[in-house]
């Protein structure tokens, strides 16, 4: 390859020199581009949207647990006057 460089004259190297710049520079873009449409796609994935906003809310807004318990006051589910049962 270096043969062939050699008989190249001087305004030939520097179109040479300017078309690989050229080139690396597509390729950077194009990279460039594949990454701003791989992070477009994970945002659009990760988004929600109005209606499902919505149900979020209505579901955070119900009450599903006595105020006691979600403030660690109830024992529902501790009994410490019941004797634990060993099975043998």
């Amino acid at each position: 390859m270096r043969d062939s460089l050699s008989s190249l004259s001087v305004k030939e190297l520097k179109q040479l020199e300017n078309r690989l710049e050229e080139i690396e520079l597509e390729n950077e873009s194009v990279c460039l581009r594949s990454k701003i449409a791989e992070m477009e796609r994970f945002q659009q994935a990760n988004t929600v949207t109005g209606q499902e906003l919505n149900a979020i809310h209505a579901l955070a807004s119900r009450n599903f647990f006595s105020p006691d318990i979600i403030e660690g006051g109830g024992t529902a589910y501790s009994h410490p006057d019941n004797k634990i049962l060993h099975l043998a």
